[in-house]
C-alpha cells in the first residue's frame, strides 16, 4: 500500500474529532469457589472530546470507581 499526505491528515482529522462516547466501567472482586461472595457492579457513564480527552475520561471514571469500591469494600 503506498501511503501519501492525504493519510496522515485524515488520521489527524479523525483523532481530532470530537464525540460522545458511552463508556462501562465494571469493578469485581472475587471471592473463595462456592462461597457465592462475589461481587461485580458495572456504571455505564457517557463522556465527551476527542478521543484523547475520551480516553483519560474513561480512564479517570475506572480508576475512582475502584477506589470507592476498595474504600466502601463492595
Amino acid at each position: 500500500m503506498v501511503r501519501d499526505d492525504s493519510d496522515d491528515s485524515i488520521a489527524a482529522t479523525v483523532a481530532d474529532t470530537l464525540c460522545d462516547a458511552d463508556v462501562s466501567v465494571a469493578v469485581a472482586s472475587a471471592a473463595p469457589w462456592g462461597s457465592e461472595n462475589s461481587k461485580t457492579a458495572v456504571e455505564r457513564y457517557t463522556v465527551d472530546g476527542d478521543r484523547a480527552a475520551v480516553r483519560e475520561q474513561a480512564a479517570t471514571r475506572a480508576l475512582e470507581d475502584l477506589v470507592t469500591a476498595v474504600r466502601d469494600g463492595k
